[in-house]
């Protein structure tokens, strides 16, 4: 691949991830400002199960084939068994409504017209999520593109409509994120991408979904332990600094990070070193966050168009440091997942995310929300220094 050809690749990912970023961000925002504290919490605590659920879906279902690829000194570009990413989503699709119910049996309902619209909107994030980076890891850049534009629209029509008629937002949301699941669906068809017809190697692909819902549960924990503590206000604090504050430097991070996987694995087929990639990458991940939270602990005590915003003020640093922590370590263990046993690598992240759920809910029993921020900053600060020991080792797979 050329240097003009690499530099397009990465504006393109960057527009694309741009267009599905602000759709998203636009949502969160229009539901902040129409819910109260309660509904929000309960939005916030559904919001980071479907979170788990992507996360999960794109790593067993796509991730762990190209992965696989890798391993065997297959490119990516041939292509991989579509059926498989259909399946691991009928999966998730019951493990999403599964958690939904779990929690309306735990905490009140607002309402059940609020709870169809949640459940509309998380079966279509889901599945339009998993179309979008179905076509991104297959480099079909352009469709992708395509979708995540038309995820815009259809968000800001559905929001259009809704302050029209003065509807509610939540249920204008569901629709527009169903609407557009359904074109997603088309428009990944027409790309007509190559399928691989490949035995599927259920252990690695168990072994990622499985990573990849401890490192997303672990990450979602702070909402969740403070919604089930009670603590409503502080819960839409927290998910408002991961879903607005940090949200744009989430969304370039997001869309670079494919194109990284996608180099390592491309590096590892032809024998080369991922060092230096990675190192960039860290460098890249540490500057742009920080510089977010800079923005944001500056800019956020003079915004009065959604009061809720400021409740994230105080977990700027801890959601910073432990979003830093997680990408940095992921990027660490990057190359040793071509050579490491799936099982060892669970048993890591597994150690990992229970050591980090029983400290922070001992940190929110003993010391309530102060508890939480300080052990949220310490485990990220951990990360970091674990990530900084594996790629020091090298990035040699």
């Amino acid at each position: 691949m050329t240097i003009g050809a690499a530099k397009s690749g990465v504006l393109i990912r960057i527009v694309d991830q741009g267009f599905w970023s602000a759709a998203f961000f636009l949502s969160n925002l229009a539901i902040a400002a129409d819910l109260d504290v309660q509904e929000f919490a309960f939005y916030s605590t559904i919001l980071a199960i479907v979170l788990v659920a992507v996360a999960v879906n794109r790593s067993a279902g796509v991730d762990s084939q190209i992965i696989a690829n890798a391993r065997n000194k297959i490119s990516s570009a041939t292509g991989i068994d579509r059926s498989s990413v259909w399946m691991t989503s009928a999966g998730l699709f019951l493990f999403l409504f599964a958690g939904i119910l779990l929690v309306s049996l735990i905490n009140r309902v607002p309402s059940y017209p609020f709870l169809l619209s949640v459940c509309v909107w998380a079966g279509a994030v889901l599945l339009g999520d998993v179309q979008h980076y179905y076509l991104v890891i297959m480099r079909a850049r352009f469709h992708a593109a395509l979708v995540s534009i038309l995820y815009f629209v259809s968000i800001s029509t559905a929001l259009g409509v809704c302050h029209w008629l003065e509807l509610d937002a939540m249920p204008s949301v569901a629709v527009g994120a169903a609407a557009h699941a359904c074109v997603a669906g088309v428009v990944t068809a027409s790309a007509r991408l190559p399928s691989a017809k490949r035995r599927i190697q259920g252990r690695l692909a168990l072994g990622l979904g499985l990573e990849s819902l401890y490192v997303s549960v672990g990450s979602q924990l702070g909402p969740l332990i403070l919604f089930a503590a009670g603590l409503a206000a502080p819960t839409a604090g927290l998910r408002l600094a991961y879903s607005a504050v940090y949200s744009p430097v989430f969304a370039v991070i997001q869309a670079l990070y494919p194109l990284l996987l996608l180099r390592v694995l491309d590096e590892s087929v032809s024998g080369s070193s991922s060092r230096r990639t990675m190192l960039r990458w860290s460098a890249f991940v540490f500057i742009s966050t920080g510089a977010f939270a800079t923005i944001g602990w500056v800019i956020i005590p003079h915004i009065e168009l959604i009061p809720l915003l400021i409740n994230s003020l105080e977990f700027l640093v801890p959601v910073g440091l432990s979003f830093v922590g997680a990408q940095m370590l992921e990027v660490g263990l990057l190359s040793k997942r071509l050579i490491w046993n799936p099982v060892r690598m669970n048993m890591l992240r597994l150690a990992s995310v229970s050591l980090e759920m029983v400290l922070q809910v001992l940190g929110v029993l003993f010391a309530g929300v102060d508890g939480l921020i300080v052990c949220m900053t310490s485990i990220g600060v951990l990360k970091l220094a674990l990530a900084a020991w594996l790629l020091r080792r090298g990035g040699r797979s």
